[in-house]
């Protein structure tokens, strides 16, 4: 799943990928609160640099601790929390049942008394429960299974994404 999101841009070179340490990047999304290109963002890690995907207990607490010493999962964490309070996220590939990203919604949400989002996660119709028993933040969009039904599924998202940001032609009497 790490590149289909990139395969559901028009043309694929019109999609940025992020990891951890775009620390550049990020600083130009907070200040301007927009990218250049839409723009995926794999913030534990994709496959492509396998050597900074995040999958260990170290590794989440690197990133998600408040007293972290490492200043590049700093900015990431910092940005992480600003677009859980001021965006729309879609949540792809996301372990729910990890504590660190449910401590970070659930903390954001908290302080924004549950003004936050909406937020969505990408996942198959049988984790619907699960998630919903994890009373987080994040409304789930259901697919039925990896391959095709997840493609179609994107693909649809996709649609109406861009149905939503084409302006609408004006009203003439």
């Amino acid at each position: 799943y790490d590149k289909v999101l990139r395969w559901s841009c028009q043309n694929s070179g019109d999609c940025e990928t992020w990891n951890i340490e775009h620390k550049a990047e990020l600083a130009h999304f907070l200040a301007h609160q927009d990218t250049e290109k839409p723009t995926v963002w794999h913030l534990h890690g994709y496959i492509e640099d396998a050597s900074r995907i995040i999958l260990t207990r170290d590794g989440y607490n690197l990133l998600y601790a408040d007293n972290a010493t490492e200043p590049l999962y700093q900015a990431a964490l910092q940005t992480f929390r600003t677009l859980l309070s001021s965006h729309t996220l879609l949540f792809v590939g996301c372990s729910f049942n990890d504590e660190q990203i449910g401590m970070q919604l659930q903390g954001i949400a908290s302080i924004f008394d549950g003004c936050i989002g909406p937020h969505y996660a990408l996942i198959r119709d049988d984790e619907k429960a699960s998630l919903k028993g994890l009373n987080l933040p994040v409304e789930p969009l259901l697919f039925s299974d990896f391959g095709q039904p997840f493609l179609d599924r994107l693909e649809e998202l996709t649609r109406l994404a861009v149905e939503e940001t084409v302006p609408a032609p004006p009203v003439v009497p």
